[in-house]
C-alpha cells in the first residue's frame, strides 16, 4: 500500500506476443457487492518490440509512449 492510500499491481502485460512485467498504483475498492478499480498505467510501444505508426515520411506519427486507462468493475458469479 502507497502513502496516498493506492496499492501496488504487479502483473504481466503481453502485447504482439511480448510480455513485461508491469507495476502501477491503483485503487481499489468494495462497493456494495462490486470490487471497483481504477488505474493508469504507461509504456513504451518500442518496449514490446514495435515502432508507433508513421506516415508521410515520418511528418505523420504517433508517440512510442501509451497511457492505459483501466476501471474495473467486478462481481462474484
Amino acid at each position: 500500500k502507497q502513502p496516498d492510500g493506492r496499492l501496488l499491481v504487479t502483473g504481466r502485460l503481453t502485447i504482439r506476443g511480448v510480455t513485461r512485467e508491469v507495476k502501477f498504483p491503483a485503487q481499489i475498492a468494495m462497493d456494495g457487492g462490486l470490487l471497483r478499480g481504477r488505474a493508469q498505467l504507461t509504456f513504451k510501444q518500442s518496449s514490446f518490440g514495435y515502432q508507433p505508426y508513421s506516415a508521410a515520411l515520418g511528418a505523420i506519427k504517433n508517440k512510442d509512449e501509451v497511457v492505459l486507462h483501466i476501471d474495473l468493475a467486478a462481481k462474484a458469479p
